[in-house]
């Protein structure tokens, strides 16, 4: 735990956080000295790395393990390649701050508007969204951290040169982040998505054009007013919509129209599935299973010749994002069209449709013919020790939150339980409220807890 309530509300406000995903961190590559690899090459002259050994305990072994520990100008030694005399140092904007959080959480607990609650929001150090609503009807964004301003010769994205000539030169101040008080469409909306068009993506290649936050638009945009029933109702929706088939779905049924596909009954079965869909990844949905093998099958079809594989098709899957085939497939219309013709001159429906035809025939040579068996598996979110509960796209913990006077209602879950005690009753007592997507009042007052 820790000193303060991290999301929540108080007796004039309520707050929430998401992952800010932001780029704080840059690996630095130090040239090391040929004849002793603990010092370093740094502004013209080898300096010696900061060392330390530390005694761990290790369960499964009689004596301890000792480990030496050596720390650059830059930070911590990750790795070390001592053949080509280099070593990995990890430099973090927030080290030796993390504790100004604690401040900001603290006075988020006392804050009595948004204007001390914006003031508070500037000594969060790590990469976070912060939104706040109070009674008084203020609404307010802040993309929260200690972001870097680096040297104009680097590029975020790769290991920084360690020798001097690639250092930060300060961070970016609190005011010139993204945020937003008051806006003109009336809510504010955030899941871990870019926090500002404007704003660089640095070293992640998760965002992008489709998004799930544009789910919460939409549904919000849909009624004028909302009840607590409806923000129930959108938590469950958010929770299995596909994004990704919002954005693909047409083009594929476009596809399948224009470049005329053959007469295998499995494909056009297919492509019946999936204009049938609602874009929701329920439990034993075969569109959905049609959709996820495709997108890895256009991946392929549209990177793999080109680009390789990376070595690891992990990695292939985690840096060619759906938002960038997004953006090859929808070519001069896009509005961040690609530098690369990545499909060699061929017709974007052929290659749409080439891959729904690997996509089939994968999910044929799994499943077998019946396409009613391609159905889709829901996974499971474990709670060792305790049975899962049914995966969803949910957050840990979820609250609802009422501005009323003269007091504020909440309700909110937190699976398992509050008690990390598995002895506690309160170890395991949301595990069932999750599962069936219900929630407790939030008890604040002291007469509510008596």
């Amino acid at each position: 735990g820790i000193p303060g309530v991290l999301i929540g509300h108080n007796d004039h406000l309520a707050w929430t956080t998401t992952s800010g995903i932001g780029d704080l961190t840059d690996i630095y590559v130090e040239r090391l000295d040929p004849n002793n690899k603990y010092r370093y090459f740094y502004n013209g002259k080898y300096r010696d790395m900061e060392k330390r050994t530390e005694i761990i305990l290790a369960k499964g072994r009689e004596e301890p393990v000792e480990i030496t520990v050596c720390r650059t100008i830059h930070g911590p030694v990750m790795e070390w390649d001592e053949t080509n005399e280099i070593a990995y140092a990890k430099k973090m904007s927030y080290w030796g701050k993390e504790l100004d959080t604690f401040v900001a959480i603290y006075g988020f607990n006392k804050a009595q508007n948004i204007k001390e609650f914006a003031q508070y929001a500037e000594y969060i150090t790590t990469s976070h969204n912060f939104l706040c609503a109070t009674q008084d009807g203020d609404i307010g964004y802040w993309y929260c951290g200690w972001y870097p301003i680096r040297s104009d010769k680097s590029d975020p994205r790769l290991p920084q040169i360690g020798t001097g000539e690639y250092e930060w030169r300060g961070y970016i101040p609190f005011d010139r982040l993204p945020h937003s008080l008051n806006p003109k469409q009336g809510y504010l909306v955030n899941w871990n998505n870019k926090p500002a068009v404007w704003w660089d993506s640095f070293d992640t290649p998760v965002w992008g054009k489709i998004s799930r936050v544009h789910r919460i638009e939409e549904l919000i945009e849909s009624d004028d007013l909302l009840t607590i029933e409806d923000v129930e109702g959108i938590l469950r929706d958010i929770a299995y919509n596909d994004e990704n088939a919002d954005y693909f779905k047409p083009l594929i049924l476009r596809a399948s129209e224009k470049a005329k596909p053959g007469e295998d009954p499995m494909l056009k079965a297919a492509i019946r599935y999936l204009r049938a869909w609602d874009n929701h990844a329920v439990e034993g949905s075969v569109a959905k299973s049609i959709m996820d093998e495709w997108i890895e099958k256009v991946r392929e079809e549209i990177f793999l010749g080109v680009l390789g594989d990376f070595g690891d098709m992990g990695k292939f899957h985690y840096f060619l994002q759906p938002s960038l085939i997004l953006h090859v497939l929808e070519g001069e219309k896009s509005k961040c069209p690609v530098s690369y013709d990545y499909l060699q001159g061929r017709d974007v429906n052929e290659v749409i449709i080439s891959a729904l035809e690997k996509a089939v025939a994968d999910l044929e040579a799994k499943f077998g013919r019946n396409i009613f068996e391609w159905q889709h598996k829901n996974g499971e979110i474990k709670l060792d020790p305790l049975p899962p509960i049914p995966e969803s796209n949910r957050g840990t913990y979820i609250q609802i939150i009422e501005l009323t006077r003269p007091y504020i209602h909440g309700i909110n879950v937190l699976p398992p339980g509050q008690s990390e005690d598995p002895e506690s009753p309160h170890y395991s007592d949301q595990r069932e409220l999750a599962g069936w997507w219900m929630f407790k009042p939030m008890l604040y007052r002291r007469e509510q807890i008596r």
